[in-house]
This record gives structure tokens, sequence and C-alpha cells, in this order.
């Protein structure tokens, strides 16, 4: 693949991702066109990157499995309300030191978790402002 193709698809990549996210919309529509295998192809993508394009969105896909589990089963211990937004601040202090517990533990799963309930409860009070 040459350079300015490499561009070029770097270019079509970074617009689709940044409508995606100016708008709020769920990044399905990105990350759909990227595995289209077509679109790659046409790019003139490499084997290598198909495989690897794979390997990783395969490993994601398990990955975030392994996350639904960890929480469906918390939930039904009753480990609820992470999102309410009037004690955004203390989750978000609790997230925080539990991370590092988890991190001691390797519970990798709960620690994507955790990132996801920062993400969020950072992004809801950014919105809120």
């Amino acid at each position: 693949m040459t350079n300015k193709k490499i561009q070029e698809l770097t270019d079509k990549l970074s617009y689709y991702f940044d409508q995606c996210k100016e708008k709020d919309l769920i990044i399905g529509n990105f990350i759909g066109w990227l595995l289209n295998e077509s679109n790659l192809v046409e790019a003139g993508v490499s084997d290598d990157f198909l495989r690897e394009l794979h390997k990783l969105t395969d490993s994601v896909d398990q990955f975030a499995i392994e996350m639904k589990h960890r929480l469906i089963k918390k939930m039904f211990e009753g480990y609820t309300g992470w999102d309410d937004p009037s004690m955004r601040e203390q989750w978000a202090n609790d997230l925080r030191d539990q991370l590092v517990e988890d991190l001691n533990n390797g519970k990798e799963a709960d620690i994507a978790n955790r990132a996801m309930m920062l993400y969020f409860l950072n992004r809801q009070a950014k919105n809120s402002r």
C-alpha cells in the first residue's frame, strides 16, 4: 500500500470518527465501515493488516463478553446506582480507589468496567455543564 493510500484511508477514518463524535452518535457506524473488508481492500490494505484487524476486533469482542458477565454478576449481587448523577463525585472517587485493588488482583475485566464507569461519569459531568 502506498503512503498516499494510507493517508487517504487515515483521513477517511478520521472524518467518520469525528462525525460520529460531534453528533454524539453510536460509533458503531464507524466501526462497521472500518470492518467492512471491501472498504479496506479497496483502500489497498495488506492481508497482514486485515489479519491484525480481525485479531484485534475478536479480542475486544471476547473481552467485552467477560466485562458484561462481571457487570451482570455484580448487579445480581446488589451493586447498582453507579450512574446516579447526585453521587457522581463519590462514585468517581470510589471507582478510582478500587482500580488499584483490581490491578493488584489481576481483575482486568473489572478494571475495564470501572474505566467505562469513570468515562460515563466524567462525560455526564461534562455534558451537564
